[in-house]
């Protein structure tokens, strides 16, 4: 059977995956164990059958005022969950900034009391330190799938106060980030930062400030 998806150019065919396959689905990017459709001319596109028929609009729901629209991005934060994700698919507000990544758009089509569930937080902050001469927005870093683990190892994240991994052996961590400049800090770093030094041995005369 041949399906059209309307986020890919060629026809797609379904197949089933054995479970020793390691291909990505392109929407929820876990690997594909169940029936799917792939691109069988350029072999860049895969979906669960489940995460492909959903439509190219959520028009109804109670999770934010406009329409939302599945697009094509690159490493965003969603705006219910507030992970760093790696979808390569979003569900963009048509008439705002508005975000939410492949999972949580999923959850809100099939179940909108889902979407409750997860952390609503303020993301964005300006560091008294002007480390960094943008906002930089709070977000969450998981690492529990082999898909996780893989690319951010790949991407060699690290703190940019103490230097160390941004994940190390964590799961799940937050952190402050400012994606156009891959600028990162974990949030207890953030919260550690002292505003001022007293008498340090460098310099004993003066306040040091950031």
């Amino acid at each position: 059977m041949e399906f059209q998806h309307f986020l890919h150019k060629h026809k797609l065919s379904s197949k089933e995956f054995e479970e020793k396959h390691m291909e990505q689905c392109m929407g929820c990017m876990d690997i594909i164990v169940c029936p799917a459709y792939c691109c069988r001319e350029c072999g860049e596109f895969g979906m669960h059958k489940s995460c492909a028929e959903l439509p190219p609009q959520i028009q109804k729901h109670t999770v934010h005022p406009h329409p939302l629209g599945f697009n094509m991005v690159d490493i965003f934060v969603c705006d219910a969950c507030k992970r760093l994700t790696l979808s390569l698919i979003s569900c963009r507000c048509m008439y705002c900034e508005f975000k939410l990544d492949f999972k949580c758009a999923m959850s809100i089509f099939n179940d909108e009391n889902e979407i409750g569930k997860l952390d609503h937080q303020g993301t964005t902050v300006h560091h008294f330190c002007q480390c960094h001469p943008h906002q930089l927005i709070r977000c969450m870093l998981s690492s529990t799938t082999e898909v996780e683990k893989t690319t951010w190892k790949q991407m060699n994240l690290c703190c940019r106060a103490c230097n160390l991994e941004l994940l190390g052996t964590a799961l799940l961590i937050h952190v402050y980030a400012c994606l156009p400049c891959s600028f990162s800090i974990h949030e207890s770093c953030m919260n550690e930062m002292p505003t001022q030094v007293r008498r340090s041995p460098f310099h004993p005369h003066h306040v040091l400030l950031p």
